[in-house]
């Protein structure tokens, strides 16, 4: 009996160091595509983010869902989480649309300071990662960019 459970306990640990080894992929680009205006309230201001996801890999690249922090010049703009199951072409690009929540205040304060700037442009960091990827693992994403300010 103690055989049997210890050659399942070792069958278990290669089966999962064999997993490891198959999850060897590159990191997608992943960057901000459209910012949407939604809903408002006088403390909220409701956003639909729209990410484009590269993927540089041979094979298709599917995850269950994804989180990640969207910042200007150091401040948090909005944070957001989707368990949206996401499947990106191999060596292809796809979008995934997002919901998220921001402070209008914080937004109107980063707005006045880009049009006080003069040339209308917020500077943004994105970072998160693809939870679930293969089914288990995660890859992480980060991006700098700058996003124009409408008038």
């Amino acid at each position: 009996m103690k055989n049997t459970l210890r050659r399942l306990a070792l069958l278990a640990t290669l089966s999962l160091l064999a997993a490891c080894g198959s999850l060897n992929l590159k990191k997608p680009e992943v960057q901000v595509a459209d910012i949407q205006a939604g809903h408002s309230t006088l403390l909220q201001q409701d956003f639909t983010v729209t990410l484009r996801v590269q993927n540089p890999n041979d094979r298709e690249l599917s995850a269950r869902g994804l989180a990640f922090e969207l910042k200007s010049h150091g401040k948090t703009l909005a944070t957001g989480l989707s368990n949206q199951a996401i499947s990106i072409p191999a060596m292809g690009e796809g979008t995934v649309p997002l919901t998220v929540h921001a402070s209008l205040l914080d937004l109107i304060q980063l707005a006045q300071n880009a049009l006080e700037q003069g040339d209308g442009t917020l500077d943004y960091q994105i970072s998160g990662y693809l939870d679930g990827v293969e089914g288990w693992g995660r890859i992480p994403f980060k991006r700098e960019g700058n996003l124009k300010v409408p008038h």
